[in-house]
């Protein structure tokens, strides 16, 4: 399977296995706890099984996890539960939930928010700031590069793909962050990671935090 796109291709991912994350919080997410402040309201964008939007939670923060994937938000559901932590989910984009008027959140976080259609990612990017309230703060973290590993690289015809690199000044761009926002943190990062066939290797993030 390429990329997953739709709901029902990610049900179908999650499906695959029990569980397809390793339940622990982005190690990006707790590196910059204390830049993220003491608690408020908070928004994970593709918040998948939960472990980011449940770690805020256990801070403090009164959290809101949104997906494409019912097969994910029922597991971020049922770790809540058992965690008993200030978290809700639901299953639905960022563009849909915008559409929904909510009140804006103190914090809006998006981790990895990759996708097959170039526009209808380009379409969430834009839409993040908007739901991040005066003073609230912004952190996106995406892939600077593919996995060595990563069946992306090609096209089912086994044709190469494309290579993108993204950026932090290219992330910036994307969500469209003007004179309003102060940015706190633009950086590419290197992380440690075990491949499928578990060797080490290390992939590339470019990480954005901007306050508004």
């Amino acid at each position: 399977m390429t990329h997953p796109q739709t709901s029902d291709e990610w049900d179908e991912r999650y499906l695959e296995r029990e569980r397809l994350w390793s339940g622990k919080p982005n190690a990006v997410l707790t590196q910059l706890a204390e830049k993220l402040g003491a608690g408020g309201t908070a928004l994970d964008v593709g918040c998948g099984e939960g472990a980011d939007a449940l770690w805020l939670a256990s801070r403090g923060w009164a959290v809101t996890g949104i997906d494409l994937s019912a097969v994910a938000i029922e597991r971020a559901r049922a770790s809540g539960a058992v965690q008993n932590l200030n978290a809700k989910f639901y299953v639905t984009d960022a563009i849909d939930f915008a559409k929904a008027a909510p009140q804006p959140f103190d914090l809006v976080t998006a981790f990895f928010l990759h996708s097959r259609d170039e526009d209808q990612r380009a379409a969430t990017m834009a839409v993040l700031p908007t739901l991040v309230r005066p003073g609230g703060k912004l952190l996106v973290v995406s892939h600077a590069a593919m996995p060595p590993w990563s069946r992306h690289h090609h096209h089912d015809d086994g044709s190469p793909r494309p290579t993108f690199d993204i950026t932090p000044e290219s992330e910036i761009a994307a969500l469209g962050l003007g004179e309003d926002w102060k940015i706190d943190v633009a950086e590419e990062i290197e992380r440690p990671v075990t491949d499928p066939d578990g060797e080490g290797a290390h992939l590339r993030d470019a990480v954005v935090l901007a306050r508004r």
